[in-house]
Order: structure tokens, then sequence, then C-alpha cells
């Protein structure tokens, strides 16, 4: 009787330290599987998402939409694009190409008769008020510019934050750009160069290798990921053109103390890592870095970007002031990326799944009873 009593407390032990192994083997293979699969829908992911930066650049053509015109001439029926640039006591003041409007530009025309404007998503067209620069030469390419005037329509609300008051070559050399062509619906038109765009800053002229420009794109913004930086002025089809730099544009309208954008104040926002999301009281403004015109006062200045702690701080902007932003933005302990937790939850399951599959039968596990 102590013989059988001492074997079976013997088998105990031995099925208990069988059960012991299996389990955590099964319990170690389950978190194997996890893992792996948070990794693999991670990578599957990342290789189907568009890049970052292309993304970001399309969206923000998208959302400037409201800042770009269309422009027709009915004296030689030519058509174009325009992009406003600033707005004073309800008046816009819009760039576009010289030789859209220049059969317009004589004095026995007016130019509420031979200039017609219309915006995105509104029905009414617009007249030209009065065509306040235009010295289009036919000859020198950095001289094919103009600006021209017109009443605000009243459901209007284009987005005076994203002009660049300094096109530098450091900064944009080599940068993608997008274009918004409002003859097709408003929509949105790449530059497929690999090489991007290139600086010229003593002619204030952009070279725009490879975007396609048609027939009546002339006057449309030149738009990086983060802001506008130019107008289209020439273009030959699939080989590309020219723009002309806001830095031109702008230093005529400092010339004839015109609003450029708010034509207050300028906040700079530079963020380390880069192409993070800005946003002001809430809204979408760009990606950083950027530089933005604002009306004097009190915003929320919001900065967000996947893996990273969303920064808050309000910030008080006064009128000609001149603010900047430097921040550090720092990493979540914890970095799963935007869909990190349907990874994480699809990980889980594969992981219950497997330890139920892998659990351990008592046949499997114990011993064979003494006999």
């Amino acid at each position: 009787m102590a013989f059988l009593l001492g074997a079976e407390k013997a088998y105990d032990r031995e099925a208990m330290k069988a059960l012991q192994v299996a389990s955590l083997t099964h319990i170690l293979l389950a978190w194997i599987t996890m893992i792996l699969s948070i990794s693999i829908f991670s990578c599957a992911a990342s290789l189907n998402a568009p890049a970052a930066r292309e993304l970001d650049g399309r969206e923000l053509a998208k959302a400037l939409r409201d800042n770009v015109v269309k422009i027709k001439n009915t004296e030689s029926n030519k058509e174009g694009s325009g992009l406003i640039i600033g707005e004073k006591d309800s008046i816009l003041y819009i760039a576009t190409a010289g030789h859209v409007i220049e059969a317009c530009n004589k004095p026995d025309i007016k130019f509420n008769d031979c200039i017609k404007i219309s915006f995105y998503n509104i029905i009414e067209v617009t007249d030209c008020i009065s065509i306040e620069h235009s010295a289009y030469d036919g000859k020198t390419r950095n001289s094919d510019w103009a600006i021209i005037t017109a009443k605000k329509p009243n459901k209007l609300y284009w987005k005076k934050n994203q002009l660049v008051e300094n096109v530098e070559k450091s900064s944009y050399d080599n940068e993608k750009v997008w274009t918004v062509n409002p003859h097709k619906n408003w929509d949105v038109t790449l530059d497929a160069s690999s090489g991007g765009i290139s600086i010229n800053e003593f002619e204030e002229t952009i070279d725009v290798e490879t975007l396609r420009i048609t027939e009546g794109l002339s006057g449309a913004p030149l738009i990086t990921p983060h802001e506008i930086v130019g107008v289209i002025v020439e273009g030959s089809g699939l080989n590309g053109g020219i723009g002309i730099s806001l830095n031109k544009i702008k230093k005529w309208f400092d010339e004839k103390n015109l609003p450029f954008g708010y034509g207050f104040a300028r906040l700079t926002v530079e963020t380390q890592p880069e192409n993070a999301i800005v946003k002001l009281d809430g809204v979408k403004i760009g990606f950083s870095n950027l530089h933005i015109y604002v009306k004097p006062g009190e915003y929320l200045i919001e900065i967000e970007k996947d893996g990273y702690e969303k920064y808050k701080k309000r910030v008080e902007i006064n009128s000609d002031d001149l603010q900047k932003l430097e921040i550090e933005l720092r990493e979540k302990k914890y970095k799963f990326y935007k869909d990190g937790r349907v990874y994480i939850a699809a990980g889980l399951a594969t992981g219950i799944i497997m330890t139920i599959l892998l659990e351990p039968s008592t046949a499997d596990t114990y011993p064979p009873p003494p006999q």
C-alpha cells in the first residue's frame, strides 16, 4: 500500500512538471505569434500607405482650393487661373500671369466687361474691378505676372495664412509641388519629377520640370507640402514650365502698401521632427515647418504627429509682431502609429486563438500511470 501511494505521488509530480512545461511552451508560442502578427500587420499597412509628404502636399492643395480662381478673358477668349494674395475692405487682390489679361489692359476696354472671375463652389461670377499691375513684355520670363482686383463674394472663406514671405533656395529647392486646376473642377495635380522644383533667387522665378501645365493653368499656385511658394506663368505641356516666386509679388505689395495675406503679423512654427500637423484654434493650417500671417490676437497652437505627444500652447500675437515657435516633440513611450490599436488587437486575438489551439490535452501531457 505504501508503495502504491509513493508511486502515485511520484506520478503526480511528473505529471505536474510535464503540464507546466507544456503550458509554458504554448504560452511562449502564443506570444511569439502575437508579436509576429503585430509586425506583419504594421509592415503591410506601411507598404500600402502613400508617402507622408506626398499625401500632405495633396491634402494641403485640396484645402487651398478656395484661394484659387478661374479667369475668363472675353476679349481674347483666353482662360487662366489666379491666386488670391490679399484682401482689404472686401476687395480681393489676385495674382495671375500677365498674358492672361493682356488683351484687356487697354484704355478703351472696360475691365468688368473683359475679365470674368469664378470661385470654388460659388455659382456667381465676379467682374474684375481693376488691373493693379501688369509688366508683361512678352520677352522677360519674370515679367509675366499681374495683379487684378475683384469684389469678394459673401460666401468665400479663403485661407489667408499659407503664403511664404521669403522663398529661399536652401529651403525649397527640390521640393515637390502641386497645383489646383480650376478648369477641371479644381482638381489637384502633382509634380511627378524626381528632382522637384528649382529656385532661381536672382530672377525670382521657379523652374518646374515635369508638372503637366495645360491650358488654363497660367496663374495657378505652386504648393509645396507646407505652403504656397509661387504662381505659374508659363507652361509647355508635359515639359513643365516657369513660376514667379512670391518674393517678387511680396516686394511689390510692400512698395504699394497692400495687404499680403492678412498683412498683419507673421508666425513661424518649426518642429523637430518636421512634417507635423499644425492647427490654429482647432483648424488645420498646414505642416511644419511653416510661416503664416495672422490677425493680432490670442491663438491656441496645436501640433500633432504620429508617434509623438500632442503639443498645445496659447500665444499672444501683436500687430507687426514676428513670433517664432521652435518645438521639439516628445516621443510617446509606446509608439504604435496611426492604426496601432488595430495592430495590437489583431495580435492579441491571434495570440488568444493560438493559446486555445495549443492548449495541451491531459492525454498528451500526463505520463502513463504506474501499473
